[in-house]
């Protein structure tokens, strides 16, 4: 019996081992996924970034269900509280999907930094959503619910994110292809800088779209904001203050000023029939058109996934293009 107990230890050192690496699984050349500890998970939430910097007024109130006085650093607080650790099933069912998608990834060249950090929050400090923070995805705890396909198409369009916000000249040139370039960041009027909504993922007003609309040609830059201010007291829900324009810029001596019309921005509904154009140059493979970055998320989740018969393919053909591995033709 006395030889049983070096096995027995050599298979809690085997186990243990095996349980540590679990934490970090490989997904694409040198870049890993850490299951991140809720102390790496709430450090990472609490530290400014490009999205913390671009919050309103109205993305402060409405995260923090207040019309009291709140900062960024009450959010990124918030924020990190929720955090929650990762248990060994929903860990595995994760790093399954990973190995999922390292094997879809392996025909393309995706220049990724090599830590992508995957934290699970309660998802109350992001209206249950899933999104970036500089190298960090954030899943909801209810996400790992999904079912395996669902959930393997939502971590690849935020790999997106990640891939798009470290890599600028990348980033330009999928931008073109749905219609987008780069501009100074415009700066909204107060009528609107208040009640602007920030999008983790697509936090400044850095891209603009030419479209045209009643015959005349504009240059656009997309922005969400709320209806109207946020009221505490009366309950609403996200959706109820969602609100998607395009803001027409104006571009004299190279200063990018928002476009007045008596005293007040001017915004167009890309919904409407006077603006075709907008949808002709973004397709149709997604209705999720409120940002480039989100526009292209969705594209490279179908490019991905191998999604068929989809409306406009030229854009997935053109992402192959820039996107392949150079060992592809």
């Amino acid at each position: 019996m006395q030889c049983v107990r070096p096995l027995i230890s050599l298979l809690f050192v085997v186990t243990s081992s095996a349980a540590v690496a679990a934490d970090r699984v490989p997904l694409h050349g040198e870049c890993e996924i850490e299951f991140t500890s809720i102390e790496v998970g709430q450090a990472a939430l609490r530290t400014p970034d490009r999205f913390t910097r671009s919050l309103s007024r109205f993305d402060l109130e409405f995260r923090l269900s207040t019309n009291g006085e709140v900062s960024t650093h009450d959010l990124r607080q918030f924020a990190a509280d929720q955090v929650v650790a990762w248990n060994d099933p929903d860990r595995a069912k994760l790093a399954e999907i990973v190995a999922s998608v390292r094997e879809r990834f392996s025909k393309l060249k995706l220049p990724l930094p090599e830590t992508i950090l995957l934290i699970q929050t309660t998802g109350k400090e992001e209206m249950n959503f899933a999104y970036c923070r500089r190298n960090a995805i954030i899943f909801p705890k209810r996400y790992v619910a999904y079912r395996p396909r669902k959930l393997e198409e939502i971590f690849v369009h935020e790999v997106f994110h990640i891939l798009s916000s470290h890599n600028e000249e990348l980033r330009r040139s999928l931008y073109e292809i749905v219609g987008y370039k780069p501009c100074p960041e415009i700066t909204l009027p107060p009528s609107l800088a208040d009640r602007k909504i920030t999008n983790p993922d697509g936090p400044s007003l850095r891209y603009y779209i030419e479209i045209e609309s009643n015959g005349a040609l504009h240059k656009t830059v997309p922005l969400i904001f709320a209806k109207s201010r946020y009221e505490a007291a009366r309950g609403e829900a996200f959706f109820d203050y969602l609100q998607f324009r395009l803001l027409i810029v104006d571009v004299m001596d190279d200063q990018w000023k928002v476009a007045l019309r008596d005293k007040e921005p001017v915004l167009i509904d890309p919904d409407d029939d006077i603006t075709p154009s907008y949808r002709e140059q973004i397709g149709k493979n997604t209705t999720y058109v409120i940002h480039p970055d989100e526009i292209l998320a969705d594209n490279f989740m179908h490019l991905v996934m191998q999604t068929k018969d989809l409306p406009t393919p030229r854009i997935l053909e053109q992402m192959w293009k820039i996107l392949q591995a150079e060992t592809n033709e």
